[in-house]
């Protein structure tokens, strides 16, 4: 975070490896927003789609246990090499 020149911190999202100083971004935050953060980063989620973000969240972890269960590794749930195998730079042998 940095000070904004009221003093009030201020956080930043897209280039976490950018000079923030010389790259600020700004997300407007309204009343009623729902804010969630970590060590990654901040979420800022409008109300209206709270209902729909947490229905997918809980779906993808729903599956992604049940694919822990039957032993599913994550680069073949997320058809990981089939997307590598797509970029024409990968030499796969």
């Amino acid at each position: 975070a940095i000070a904004d020149p009221a003093g009030f911190p201020e956080f930043m999202h897209g280039h976490p490896y950018a000079d923030s100083a010389e790259h600020p971004e700004r997300v407007i935050v309204y009343p009623g927003d729902i804010i969630l953060g970590d060590r990654d980063g901040v979420v800022v989620l409008r109300p209206e789609m709270a209902a729909r973000v947490i229905a997918e969240v809980d779906a993808h972890n729903l599956q992604a246990r049940a694919d822990a269960k039957a032993n599913i590794p994550y680069f073949e749930r997320e058809g990981s090499e089939e997307k590598l195998k797509a970029f024409k730079d990968v030499d796969w042998r």
